[in-house]
């Protein structure tokens, strides 16, 4: 033993005379007259899961403590600290699970979370975020060599939607690591040696601090004893994980409610007709948006209202990706179309100054693909412009037939100038709908990797065509929901509705 390494540990093995899974410290001292001495410390597995058992994250979080890990992850793992499970909960049940790898124990999450950082090393020792069991989750772990031979390694697995809510309870969990590393293990080791008492106090502050919400003040502690180094290091990687994810979840709540309020609040109401729309973001922000604006014209001008319109303006737009950029740029899009209407500057040039716009905004390769319609409600016809969001449907209800129509130009923010030439003007007849979506109802997935597609959401309108736009919309949520059961949704879902009334 050198004096760089104050307490040797070894590997975990099951004693000889108890057969009790464990390990074993050791540490030299000399007395007076000069003779060493070898104080050595048996430390059963057991005490660290009766610790591991105990600690509940949130609702369904765990911890875990695990061993036979190198610094490159590859080492097969075993568990010598049990989660919180009603399996693991039996003192007496335990020793038969201690020193097992992960998959034999039917830890699913832990599995899921050691394949992702496999998949991606850059995640190794940070806070990362992992799909498992059908949702999200965040996990961290902490590899703290204690000696030459023993490498420990603390995971904390916590499902996403508890994360934000269970500030208070992660502090504990770290606590409880704390009390499994320092009272479990090293708590005899410290009666020898006094000058451990200084950093450990110095740490339980720092805890402390954190407890209350505190985490802008780093760590603290500061000790020549490697192993109250990588403790140090673990909290100090916990705190600045938690700062991070905290400042995250709030920019993206933020997010969605500002996203949230584009969304017209109430539509627009005109005998003869009945629209309905509604938006379902992959994320917690989505690249698509529509605003569906009423108007009428007063002393010349162009007046927004909600109530009997003479005219009706759409626009459902679909930004490449999801996600807070895409969001951003389909915002500014609506944005721009809110701004013409107020400035009674409404004519066929503002699809053209809006492409230039966003020529100039949008980065290289993204692009915005939209609809927009004006719908006359005395002549019931519809102007149609459709920049690359296609296909596009028109149900004709007295001969129970559909007209699929393509996209009339690029999206926006591709080529200058637009061939905003390229309108179609639709009459709709008694019965008739008009329907838009985005892609991600068309390319719905299921499980196998097939798509919703086009023919059953023809097949859907066919079978409630008689219904209104709000009934129809409804049975498409639960036709989609019902292909994709089982698959998370990769894109955005929008949809437009609109329906001539018999």
């Amino acid at each position: 033993v050198t004096n760089n390494q104050l307490v040797h540990w070894t590997n975990p093995y099951r004693f000889f005379t108890t057969h009790l899974p464990g390990v074993t410290a050791s540490i030299t001292a000399m007395n007076p007259d000069g003779k060493m001495y070898v104080i050595a410390i048996d430390l059963t597995l057991k005490d660290i899961s009766r610790y591991t058992t105990k600690m509940v994250v949130g609702t369904r979080g765990m911890v875990m403590v695990l061993t036979g890990v190198d610094e490159n992850f590859q080492t097969d793992l075993s568990v010598i600290g049990l989660p919180h499970a009603q399996k693991f909960l039996n003192i007496q049940d335990q020793d038969q699970y201690l020193l097992k790898r992960p998959e034999e124990l039917d830890l699913t999450v832990l599995d899921d979370a050691i394949q992702t950082m496999k998949v991606d090393p850059t995640q190794r020792g940070k806070s990362m975020r992992f799909y498992s069991g059908g949702e999200y989750w965040w996990g961290t772990g902490q590899l703290s060599p204690l000696g030459e031979q023993l490498h420990v390694a603390t995971a904390i697995l916590i499902p996403e939607s508890d994360i934000m809510g269970e500030i208070q309870w992660v502090q504990k969990v770290v606590w409880g690591i704390l009390v499994l590393i320092f009272v479990a293990s090293v708590y005899h080791v410290i009666k020898l040696a006094r000058k451990f008492s200084q950093p450990i106090e110095c740490l339980v502050e720092d805890m402390k601090r954190v407890s209350r919400g505190v985490l802008d003040e780093p760590c603290r502690v500061k000790s020549d004893v490697r192993e109250f180094g990588s403790l140090a290091q673990a909290h100090e990687n916990m705190r600045q994980s938690l700062q991070s994810l905290m400042k995250l979840e709030r920019d993206m709540q933020l997010a969605r409610q500002i996203q949230q309020k584009t969304f017209p609040s109430v539509l627009p109401t005109v005998n003869g007709f009945e629209i309905d729309a509604w938006s379902q973001p992959a994320d917690e922000t989505g690249g698509d948006t529509y605003d569906i604006i009423g108007l009428k014209v007063r002393d010349n001008q162009l007046v927004i209202c909600e109530d009997q319109p003479e005219k009706i303006l759409f626009l459902l737009a679909d930004a490449t990706g999801h996600g807070i950029g895409p969001a951003l740029s389909v915002t500014q899009l609506r944005a721009m179309l809110r701004m013409t209407v107020w400035s009674n500057v409404l004519d066929i040039n503002t699809i053209q100054h809006i492409n230039d716009q966003m020529i100039r905004d949008l980065p290289e390769g993204r692009f915005v693909t939209a609809w927009l319609g004006s719908l006359d409600t005395t002549t019931h016809q519809l102007m149609s412009f459709c920049a690359g969001q296609a296909p596009l449907l028109h149900y004709h209800a007295q001969t129970d037939s559909f007209d699929v129509l393509d996209a009339d130009t690029p999206p926006l923010g591709v080529m200058a100038p637009l061939p905003i030439e390229n309108r179609n003007v639709f009459s709709l007849e008694k019965g008739d709908l008009f329907i838009v979506f985005s892609d991600g109802i068309y390319e719905a997935m299921q499980l196998g990797g097939e798509m919703f597609g086009i023919e059953r959401v023809q097949q859907v309108i066919r079978e409630h065509h008689h219904q209104g736009a709000t009934a129809i919309s409804i049975a498409i949520k639960s036709a989609v929901a019902e292909f994709a059961q089982g698959c998370k949704t990769k894109d955005d879902q929008t949809a437009v509705i609109i329906k001539r009334l018999d």
